[in-house]
């Protein structure tokens, strides 16, 4: 049987009980008496539905609030942060091609199930795309988005070369703070541990969130 409830206008008039969904259409919408005297429809309501609408509306306020906060709170720690450093670090005065990396898109970033080490790819002349994969390690994490950026504001075509390692060893040196000693002879592997090492101190001062 469906549920009835008490409809009634604000004149006082004898409700009526109906469904708690209503037709447009349906009569029982309506106060005849109200109506008659205001020369319009007079639409009943019904103070029970009223009072549970209003009580979902502030669950739902409230619901919105706890997952607003709890998106500010994910985007200031690791890995979270990886979209605000990011928007910084394309701002900085290292790269040789400062309008490509204006461009640069950071297409997603995905958290690694298990292990520490992260991975990315960059790819895309006028419009540079980044994609990262984030281990539970976050220096290495930082070192990984400034690599794939720097491939970003490095001439196109330029893999682990020279005017790569250069580009990537000044940003972090802009973003550390620390004076990195260039290693040209050296892998990319080695100039990535170096700058992973640097972001180490920087989270060890508490310039940088570490790993949650």
């Amino acid at each position: 049987m469906t549920k009835r409830y008490r409809w009634s206008c604000e004149g006082g008039h004898p409700g009526v009980l109906a469904p708690g969904r209503l037709r447009k259409v349906d009569i029982r919408r309506y106060c005849w008496e109200c109506s008659k005297a205001a020369g319009v429809l007079v639409e009943r309501t019904c103070g029970v539905l009223e009072a549970k609408r209003a009580a979902k509306a502030e669950r739902r306020v409230a619901k919105r609030a706890k997952a607003s906060e709890k998106r500010k709170a994910a985007a200031a720690v690791y890995p979270g942060i990886i979209h605000e450093l990011f928007r910084k670090w394309k701002r900085l005065r290292a790269w040789d091609c400062p309008d490509r990396i204006k461009r640069a898109k950071l297409r997603s970033m995905r958290r690694r199930r298990a292990g520490e080490e992260s991975t990315g790819t960059c790819w895309g002349g006028g419009i540079p795309s980044i994609t990262l994969t984030v281990g539970t390690d976050a220096a290495d994490g930082y070192a990984t988005l400034l690599h794939e950026l720097a491939h970003a504001g490095c001439v196109v075509g330029e893999s682990h070369g020279s005017a790569w390692r250069t580009t990537f060893l000044e940003a972090a040196e802009e973003v550390t703070g620390e004076k990195l000693t260039p290693c040209f002879v050296s892998s990319c592997h080695d100039v990535h541990r170096a700058v992973r090492t640097a972001f180490e101190r920087m989270i060890e001062r508490g310039d940088l969130p570490g790993r949650v």
